[in-house]
């Protein structure tokens, strides 16, 4: 009996534990997406200048979340969505993800710093995808499984005339999107978020 109950206490404390991390990181989501539509809603008179593929795009004296990211350039050089196996596959990594979506938008870039001052960098979670009523933010595990040359971070700050290529990850979930924009989703629109005022910058995906 005692043992058995010691089990069941065990069962209910793991439970306990599944039941935070999962109220955790549902509470860290929900102010992630609130805090973009907070910087959105503030700048949602912004002039929008939509870039294509392939072309650089310089912050400049433009802003994203509270900061420019002045002597940067960014490029989209690629852009698909991967089912969640597919992208393991992709880049050599273990199902050992307790919160996994449903597909991966990944999207690979070309980061360049040209003539930025020191102390200026990029933060790469403050980086989002978004369309239509749609948006997803940064997978910050799924990024280290496809960039181990970052070592974890998010943050980056590159020497003066350098570049270096990052995937950049972006988990979508199936609950959140209409069925029908689920199964045609490449059609959708999807833009990479470079700046937000007082000119928004977007790169297109599609």
């Amino acid at each position: 009996m005692t043992n058995i109950d010691t089990v069941n206490k065990g069962k209910r404390g793991r439970h306990t534990v599944v039941i935070l991390l999962l109220f955790f990181l549902a509470s860290f989501a929900g102010m992630y997406v609130q805090s973009y539509r907070s910087v959105n809603q503030r700048w949602k008179d912004a002039e929008t200048v939509v870039y294509p593929m392939g072309e650089k795009v310089y912050p400049d004296e433009d802003i994203l979340m509270d900061f420019t990211m002045k002597g940067y350039a960014f490029r989209v050089d690629k852009a698909e969505i991967l089912e969640y196996q597919d992208y393991l596959t992709k880049y050599g990594g273990e199902d050992e993800y307790t919160f996994a979506p449903d597909r991966v938008y990944d999207v690979t870039v070309t980061l360049y710093n040209e003539n930025a001052m020191d102390g200026v960098g990029i933060n790469l979670q403050d980086i989002y995808i978004g369309g239509k009523a749609w948006y997803a933010s940064l997978n910050t595990l799924l990024l280290e499984l496809a960039n181990p040359k970052l070592q974890g971070s998010t943050a980056i700050a590159l020497r003066e005339n350098s570049e270096i290529q990052i995937h950049l990850p972006y988990g979508l979930n199936k609950e959140t999107f209409r069925k029908e924009n689920w199964e045609n989703m490449n059609d959708m629109e999807a833009n990479l978020i470079v700046t937000l005022y007082p000119t928004k910058k977007m790169i297109k995906l599609v």
